[in-house]
């Protein structure tokens, strides 16, 4: 073949292949997972089921179904799948800094570095995405939520979330509660007198308005008010002028051409713009959050960890002596294995009762048997608090949160589910209940059409203790298995 046939030839073929990608449609990245028992968290377990997964987002969820020819196949016909625990409230890998009082300013985000932080001990566990929080006592700050692994050039799914609060000491922290909230009542107060003194200029501007207006239809109507000129005499404005004064006529400009805004007709005085528009006073940022939370601007929730029975009764005695617009919104966090809890359920079963909305009041707890105090008697909480309608948040006690105390989480919730609390309550309180206190469970939580295909790989049950995380699949991808 000469040479010139060659190019040709070449040439031929490179302007097929060029026409043919440039008609090709786009081909999806199809995974299918065949499971032995997926739990959705959103409805029943599934035995045998399958999960379709389309660019990193679930399509379908069943029984044999129908996957194209080159899709990925997950052979998991000996595991459980359940979606990708979300943990609530930890300080992983993160330096623990003494800070006390009123210090809503601060944010989570502001410690994190993705790089740096080491999500490693989370993505082994289980977990998906994490909550830090800002630490100290009183009021802390906001919490930010960061997924485990970046995905595309993301890891932040949102850097300003819930605002954390400690009553574990009664003591050291009412006095911080009710400063912040006579704070931040003083700071909407300021704004609610910087609007009535805006509208009382409003109101005189618009009176001003309405009578300057009326002035001029009233001269308007008596014909401008202007004094007809004798017979005989020129009109002021033809009167001939020296040359000075024509030149300066036709140099200077007139009326409102002089470069500022003055008012030619009220003797070169600055026009009156009115008040404008109301411009709220700024606000001290170390309550902000809760001033955003009792006027309900915020979109998430102040999460106050509370010590005991004891610890709710001065709660509310702090909410009660301070006199606030509205008692901000707020969940509730029982973290320490405090045996009088127990005596506070039929108080917190009459929240749960006046709660409106399909799903229950949410509540941040520890795992743990609890007994009562001053006896031996054992008590699953746990057990008892989603009877009587919570929807329960399930974290380690501990903000460290290390590997043995992540994997304590299901251990305990394996133990209280033997003892009686619901095992797909269980499952939901490390999936579908901290999704939703987060604001993500549109996006995560459960296995759902549409939603994002974080899941986790077991070996038996998840609450087993004889089972442990095999593999760990983020948006579509396994991104940690056991070797």
């Amino acid at each position: 073949m000469t040479r010139s046939v060659r190019t040709l030839f070449s040439g031929l073929v490179a302007a097929c292949l060029f026409t043919t990608n440039a008609g090709a449609e786009y081909d999806p990245e199809i995974v299918v997972v065949k499971a032995g028992t997926i739990i959705t968290a959103s409805g029943d377990a599934i035995e045998g089921g399958e999960i379709i997964i389309e660019d990193g987002e679930i399509t379908l969820v069943g029984l044999s179904l129908d996957s194209p020819k080159n899709a990925e196949v997950i052979d998991a016909r000996d595991m459980t799948v359940m979606p990708g625990m979300i943990l609530a409230r930890t300080r992983l890998n993160l330096p623990f800094i003494r800070r006390s009082g009123v210090n809503g300013q601060f944010v989570a985000r502001d410690e994190v570095y993705p790089d740096l932080t080491g999500f490693r001990p989370a993505l082994e566990s289980g977990y998906t995405a994490v909550a830090f929080v800002p630490p100290g006592t009183g009021i802390t700050g906001r919490a930010s939520v960061y997924r485990v692994m970046e995905i595309d050039g993301l890891r932040t799914l949102d850097a300003d979330n819930y605002l954390r609060a400690t009553f574990e000491d009664a003591a050291r922290d009412k006095g911080a509660m009710v400063q912040a909230l006579t704070k931040a009542q003083a700071e909407i107060d300021k704004i609610e007198e910087a609007r009535e003194e805006w509208e009382k200029q409003k109101e005189a501007w618009d009176k001003k308005q309405a009578e300057a207006k009326k002035a001029a239809e009233k001269e308007s109507e008596n014909g401008g008010g202007d004094t007809p000129a004798d017979e005989g005499d020129a009109p002021k404005g033809d009167e001939p002028k020296p040359e000075g004064a024509r030149r300066r006529a036709t140099e200077e400009p007139s009326g409102g051409e002089t470069g500022d805004d003055s008012d030619p007709t009220n003797g070169g005085e600055k026009k009156d713009e009115g008040p404008g528009e109301f411009v709220p006073p700024e606000i001290d940022p170390s309550v902000k959050p809760l001033v955003d939370l009792i006027l309900g601007e915020a979109e998430h929730p102040l999460i106050i960890e509370i010590g005991g029975a004891s610890e709710m009764l001065h709660l509310r005695d702090a909410f009660e002596q301070v006199t606030i617009d509205a008692e901000p919104k707020h969940v509730l966090a029982m973290l320490s294995p405090s045996g009088d809890y127990s005596y506070q359920i039929e108080s917190l079963a009459s929240v749960a009762a006046g709660h409106e909305g399909d799903d229950g009041p949410l509540l941040m707890v520890s795992p743990a048997m609890y007994t009562e105090r001053y006896t031996v008697e054992r008590v699953n909480l746990l057990g008892e608090l989603a009877f009587a309608g919570f929807d329960l948040v399930s974290v380690p006690s501990s903000l460290r949160g290390s590997s043995s105390q992540l994997e304590d989480v299901r251990q305990e919730l394996g133990m209280l589910v033997r003892e009686g609390l619901d095992h797909d309550e269980a499952i939901r309180s490390l999936t579908l209940h901290p999704a939703r206190l987060l604001g993500i469970d549109t996006d995560f939580g459960s296995i759902e059409k549409g939603k994002t295909a974080d899941l986790v790989f077991f070996n038996g049950d998840p609450l087993d203790p004889a089972s442990s995380v095999q593999k760990v699949m983020i948006e579509g991808r396994i991104e940690w298995e056991t070797e």
